[in-house]
C-alpha cells in the first residue's frame, strides 16, 4: 500500500500541480486500511500494532503536500473516514500509555526504562519527549518554573521530560482518576513527585493563577471552555502553549480549531516534522 501511494505522489506535475490519482490513491488506501483493520481486530487483535503502525507510516511520510492533504480532509465522502482514524489513534494512544503505566508499576522500573530500546513503547516515549524538548524551546521554559499541564494522563512523559530537562515544577491535571492515580504511581517510582503533582480535575474547573506556562494537550476537552478558563484565570504574563495537528497528521488527531482558542490566537507555532505526530502554538491574547 505504502509503495503504491509513493508511486501515485511521485507523478506529481513539475511546479507544484498534482495528478488527481495521487489524491484519490490516497483516499481509498486509507478506506482499505480502516477496512482491513475492523478485520484485524476482529479475528487477530494481538495484530493491532503492526496494522496501525502501517497506516502511521503514510500520514508522517510527508509525501502530500498541502493541498493534497487538504483534498483530502475537506471530501464529505472522508469525514467519517478521519473521525473512525482518530478515534482509533486515540484510543491506541491510552492503551498504550495505561499498559505501559502498569508495567512500570508491577516491575519497579526506575528511570533507566525510559531509555530501553527493547520496550514496545520507545518510539512512542522518544516521541513524546521530542515533543516536550521542542516545546521547552517555544514556551522559553526554565529552571523555577511553574507549569500546568492539562491531560496529563496514565504516563505523564511530557511533564517527566519538562522536569529532568529544566528542573521546573509541573501541576498535571486529568479527568480520569483512574490515569492520576497510575500517574503519581509513576512520578514516584521516577523519584520525581518533588516537581510533579497529579490532579483529579478537568482543565475547565482549575485556577491558573499561579503558573508561568500552560500546556493544553491534543486530548484535553472541552478545549473552548478550558481556554476560557485559561483566560479568566492566568496572568497575563503566563505563556501558553496548546497542542494541534496539521495536515495527514489530523487523521491520528482531532486538530485545535483557532475558534477554540479565544480569547487568544496563535503567535508562533513548533510544527511537526518525520515521525512527529503533534505540532504546538504559543498563544497570546487576540
Amino acid at each position: 500500500m505504502l509503495a503504491k501511494i509513493k508511486d501515485a505522489v511521485r507523478s506529481r506535475k513539475p511546479g507544484g500541480s498534482y495528478e488527481v490519482d495521487a489524491v484519490q490513491t490516497l483516499k481509498s488506501s486509507i478506506r482499505g486500511w480502516l477496512r482491513e483493520f475492523d478485520e484485524v481486530i476482529r479475528r487477530e487483535p494481538q495484530s493491532a500494532l503492526h496494522a496501525i503502525l502501517s497506516i502511521e507510516a503514510i500520514l508522517l511520510s510527508d509525501m502530500p503536500i498541502g493541498v493534497e492533504s487538504e483534498d483530502i480532509l475537506i471530501d464529505r465522502d472522508m469525514h467519517d473516514v478521519v473521525a473512525h482514524c482518530q478515534r482509533i489513534f486515540s484510543d491506541f494512544e491510552l492503551v498504550l500509555e495505561r499498559s505501559f503505566a502498569q508495567a512500570f508499576q508491577r516491575r519497579n522500573y526506575g528511570r533507566e526504562a525510559l531509555a530501553d530500546r527493547e520496550n514496545v513503547t520507545h518510539s512512542y516515549l522518544v516521541r513524546y519527549r521530542e515533543l516536550a524538548r521542542r516545546e521547552i524551546a517555544l514556551g522559553e521554559i526554565g529552571f523555577g518554573d511553574r507549569i500546568a499541564f492539562v491531560g496529563a494522563g496514565s504516563f505523564p512523559v511530557s511533564a517527566i521530560e519538562y522536569a529532568l530537562s529544566t528542573d521546573c515544577t509541573i501541576q498535571g491535571l486529568d479527568v480520569d482518576s483512574s490515569a492520576v492515580g497510575t500517574a503519581s504511581a509513576v512520578v514516584k517510582a521516577l523519584q520525581l513527585d518533588n516537581q510533579i503533582t497529579l490532579h483529579n480535575i478537568g482543565g475547565q474547573a482549575f485556577d491558573y493563577e499561579s503558573f508561568d506556562v500552560i500546556v493544553v494537550g491534543v486530548l484535553a476537552k472541552p478545549k473552548r471552555a478550558i481556554m476560557q478558563r485559561i483566560a479568566a484565570t492566568a496572568s497575563k504574563n503566563a505563556r501558553i502553549l496548546c497542542r494541534t495537528t496539521h495536515g495527514l497528521r489530523r487523521l491520528i488527531y482531532q486538530p485545535t480549531s483557532p475558534d477554540d482558542l479565544r480569547p487568544y490566537q496563535p503567535a508562533g507555532v513548533s510544527l511537526a516534522r518525520g515521525y512527529q505526530t503533534l505540532s504546538t502554538w504559543r498563544l497570546e491574547r487576540s
